[in-house]
């Protein structure tokens, strides 16, 4: 009477899933938590809605913990209570309800209703990931993606992404579109090279960070800076000038036209032209700088 099956009749529905609750049914005390929540066969009734889904969550519904931690979240049927959404949420994600799995490492992260703990929010993103929750597959993935300085962890990561993407979780495909998901093997041999002080490996990571960083500003845009900038601190000539580029246009860091002119300069030193002209250009627009076209043009012709 309530779904398939039978001709569609709520009042009866109402009476087989009242009879079927006195005797214990989680699925019937669910039920009528639905239909008093939407008004099915009775009024709308958010408060008689929570009873029922309390009664089924006691019976062992994992879904009503779910609902429940909603309710409480938004405040419908009972008093908008942040602490009480995160337990019904627990109670529900210990049951194995990857959709609460994936809301107990939100809140878990964002220290929602209960204390920061990106460990726990790991755990449960992880454990919601493990049962396909596409949505947990990229929050996990983009957490460990995230750990800057640890190969394994990133890698970790992107596969999470991967993962997601393929099941066609919007998010998921847009990082990986950000991240010239061909340039992969490359990035993992050029960051193990970077990480025992290569300096060409150090800017080609910086580099297609910095690639990424101009599709997205979600992730990228401080890694692109910090390696760039460890490059040229060596005296990398492509890292120098893209890191006098970054500051000359503000492109992943604050702009600082003194600082994009210094660096512009170092790499104009070691006779890089890309640099020349980007500088000549600055003097001949005026752009960041007292506009001096003759100081401009002598650059551009040499």
């Amino acid at each position: 009477y309530y779904k398939a099956g039978a001709r569609q009749d709520f009042n009866e529905a109402l009476k087989w899933f009242e009879k079927a609750a006195t005797q214990g049914r989680a699925e019937s005390m669910e039920n009528l938590g639905n239909m008093h929540l939407r008004g099915l066969g009775v009024s709308q009734n958010p408060t008689k809605a929570v009873e029922w889904y309390k009664m089924a969550s006691a019976a062992g519904s994992a879904t009503s913990g779910f609902i429940l931690g909603k309710l409480f979240e938004n405040g419908v049927g009972v008093a908008k209570n942040s602490a009480s959404a995160f337990e019904w949420y627990l109670r529900s994600a210990n049951r194995g309800n990857p959709n609460a799995q994936l809301l107990v490492g939100v809140m878990y992260e964002a220290g929602d209703g209960t204390g920061k703990s990106i460990e726990n929010a790991v755990k449960w993103f992880r454990k919601a990931a493990i049962l396909n929750n596409t949505k947990a597959q990229t929050l996990l993935g983009l957490i460990k993606f995230k750990q800057f300085g640890n190969l394994m962890e990133m890698m970790e990561g992107f596969q999470w992404l991967q993962m997601a993407a393929v099941s066609k979780e919007p998010v998921a495909q847009a990082l990986l579109f950000t991240f010239d998901t061909g340039k992969m093997a490359k990035f993992e041999t050029s960051y193990q090279l970077a990480a025992i002080g290569d300096t060409s490996a150090m800017y080609d990571v910086g580099k297609m960070y910095l690639d990424a960083a101009e599709r997205s500003k979600i992730i990228y845009p401080e890694y692109a800076y910090e390696w760039i900038k460890a490059a040229a601190a060596k005296g990398e000539i492509e890292a120098e000038f893209q890191l006098g580029k970054m500051y000359a246009t503000g492109n992943c860091v604050v702009q600082n036209t003194t600082e994009g002119i210094k660096w512009l300069g170092k790499a104009i030193a070691q006779n890089h032209a890309g640099a020349r002209m980007q500088l000549g250009g600055m003097y001949v627009m005026g752009e960041g700088v007292a506009r001096d076209t003759k100081k401009g043009i002598a650059l551009l012709e040499q």
